[in-house]
């Protein structure tokens, strides 16, 4: 196995990775601790981001992984 092919093989799993944090996203508990961290971070001022869906932030990793994988 080459680097090369890492990102395709990595594809499979990555996709199903966005899917399983995009439902466990939507669970009442999590979108609170995804809230709260967002809220501790905006007044700390790390954060410049709109917090427009908890599902966002998992998304956003996801999407981040695939970008570099």
């Amino acid at each position: 196995m080459s680097i090369a092919s890492l990102p395709k093989l990595l594809q499979p799993a990555l996709t199903g990775l966005e899917k399983d944090l995009f439902s466990r996203a939507k669970i009442e508990r999590v979108e609170a601790g995804l809230k709260k961290a967002w809220q501790d971070e905006q007044k700390a001022g790390q954060t410049g981001l709109g917090f427009d869906h908890p599902a966002r932030r998992c998304v956003d990793l996801v999407r981040s992984l695939r970008a570099h994988a």
